[in-house]
């Protein structure tokens, strides 16, 4: 006598594809809090701080402002221009940033001063020693560059806005956006558009379009 037995397989995914993404949310209304402190110390970057020989290599660059410890504003959304509400997250291909928006629907915004260089990197190379030079030439850049903007466009008459570096605490207002932004150095300044009046620094113009 035959028998025939027929082999069934496991059922495995073939494709899969998330078409609906719950999107980021922040609570609207919340009470004043206090943080862990107002003031705090830490480095823009320990990414950079390489040995003697490495260097020798790739060049001193500006890994020692990189690593140089500063001390920087914690940001108390809570308490921030009245109250300030992550709205929408963001970034180029370096930076992580994140849009605020206070009462009076003016805006702000994070920029983080560590960068990721993952979207540059051509494809075939992500994950590989080259995209370790990559990462690593970030240190050719100055850290705290920024901040000489305001007073050279202010000496030349140029609108600008007032960029300052803060630390940004876990904390009840961020909401969904403490994962990916909280406890980590960025640069915070005004998002110029719409009225902006108030603004000395940009004209006190009445609409701007960004």
């Amino acid at each position: 006598m035959l028998e025939f037995h027929t082999v069934v397989n496991s059922p495995k995914v073939a494709f899969s594809k998330e078409i609906i993404v719950k999107p980021l949310e922040a609570p609207e209304d919340i009470d004043t809090y206090q943080l862990s402190s107002e003031m705090i110390s830490d480095k823009a970057s320990e990414s950079y701080n390489t040995s003697g020989f490495h260097r020798s290599f790739f060049g001193q660059t500006y890994r020692k402002d990189w690593n140089t410890e500063i001390s920087v504003r914690n940001l108390n959304l809570s308490t921030e221009h009245g109250g300030l509400r992550p709205i929408k997250k963001g970034g180029g291909f370096s930076s992580n940033s994140l849009r605020l928006q206070a009462a009076d629907k003016k805006q702000y915004v994070l920029r983080s001063v560590q960068k990721g260089v993952v979207k540059v990197v051509p494809p075939l190379f992500r994950g590989t020693f080259v995209q370790s030079i990559f990462q690593d030439q970030i240190s050719a850049s100055q850290p705290y560059a920024a901040l000489a903007v305001p007073p050279l466009a202010e000496a030349a008459g140029v609108y600008h806005t007032n960029p300052e570096f803060i630390y940004l605490e876990k904390q009840e207002a961020l909401g969904d956006f403490n994962d990916g932004f909280a406890n980590a150095m960025y640069l915070y300044e005004e998002r110029p558009a719409g009225d902006s009046e108030d603004e000395e620094t940009l004209g006190g113009s009445r609409k701007i379009v960004g």
